[in-house]
């Protein structure tokens, strides 16, 4: 299985997963809260495959950048953990069952969302900004008019700034 497609298929079972979890909590009483316990633990389960699929993606996507990227992500996904409780605490005023089913609705909707995303953008290869183009130029700064002499004039410099600039555009 290629790359793109292992990350896919863990990350879209892992959201799914993690979604009916949290959706099934909503419906469990009071009586069998044991079940809701074992749900939410299932639930962390899934969240912890999460990271099997898109860690792993920033490796696939960009080696040179993985760390930058997982960083960047990171610290958007921390501004979500400051948010949902002011979120939560607004939505279940009154502790009532159907409050806290909203929460879990809302959780397992942002899962099936995030699912579906990253099955239709993720990429399992290295993308054209993240590849190093290196060239090496052999160029002697004052140039010869000595005949035979193969070396670059300075007036050639202009010529080879451009095919670079032509070469980095191009990937």
């Amino acid at each position: 299985m290629a790359p793109a497609n292992c990350d896919e298929t863990i990350l879209v079972l892992a959201f799914i997963g993690r979604a009916v979890c949290l959706t099934s909590v909503g419906y469990v009483t009071h009586d069998n809260r044991y079940v809701a316990v074992c749900l939410l633990g299932l639930s962390g389960f899934f969240a912890g495959m999460q990271q099997a699929g898109y860690v792993a993606n920033f490796i696939d996507i960009g080696p040179r950048f993985a760390g930058v990227m997982f960083g960047i992500g990171n610290s958007i996904a921390t501004v979500t953990g400051i948010v949902s409780p002011i979120v939560v605490g607004a939505i279940t005023s009154g502790k009532s069952r159907e409050e806290w089913q909203i929460v879990f609705f809302i959780c397992a909707g942002i899962s099936i969302l995030a699912a579906i995303l990253f099955d239709c953008f993720a990429q399992g290869h290295v993308q054209a900004w993240a590849v190093e183009v290196t060239a090496e130029l052999d160029v002697d700064a004052g140039g010869s008019d000595v005949p035979g002499d193969d070396s670059l004039k300075s007036s050639d410099y202009a010529t080879v700034e451009v095919v670079k600039q032509d070469i980095r555009r191009s990937l």
